[in-house]
């Protein structure tokens, strides 16, 4: 493992935009478009923060408010940075708004996503349920593992 480093996170800005899409198409075998993001972030319970660390990009998350959970979209730490802390840190300011305003943290996988899924269980998530054809324009229907993390049942 890499030596834990500390990100600033903030709020994602316009100048942010080609890093957080350079990290997305290195990430994951379908990425989000930038209109996806675009649209994403203009959504009022929507929240995408990013992690900077020495001036650069390193990840990011989306995440949703819901009326009593909060929904990860999506998260990506940079290949080069991965194992570094960075992508905890995300999630752990995640979790600090749900353990204020609502109690569930939820993330749905791909199946096919063993890293997504370990790293998800090492932060305390559990699989609920398995969501069948789920991702369904992909060719086969993919089914989506559900990782609920629920505030007080690991701290």
């Amino acid at each position: 493992m890499k030596k834990q480093q500390r990100a600033k996170l903030r709020f994602v800005g316009p100048s942010d935009w080609a890093e957080v899409m350079d990290i997305e198409r290195h990430s994951f075998e379908w990425p989000w478009s930038e209109d996806d993001f675009r649209r994403m972030a203009t959504s009022q319970s929507v929240t995408c923060l990013v992690a900077e660390h020495d001036c650069e990009v390193v990840g990011y998350v989306v995440f949703e408010r819901m009326t009593n959970a909060i929904f990860v979209s999506n998260l990506a730490v940079h290949a080069k940075y991965r194992h570094s802390g960075y992508g905890t840190q995300l999630l752990d300011a995640v979790k600090d708004r749900v353990r204020n305003k609502v109690k569930l943290l939820i993330a749905d996988v791909s199946e096919y996503s063993d890293p997504s899924q370990l790293f998800l269980r090492s932060q305390g998530f559990i699989c609920t349920e398995i969501l069948h054809g789920y991702f369904d324009d992909d060719i086969p229907p993919q089914a989506a593992y559900r990782f609920v993390w629920e505030a007080g049942y690991d701290n």
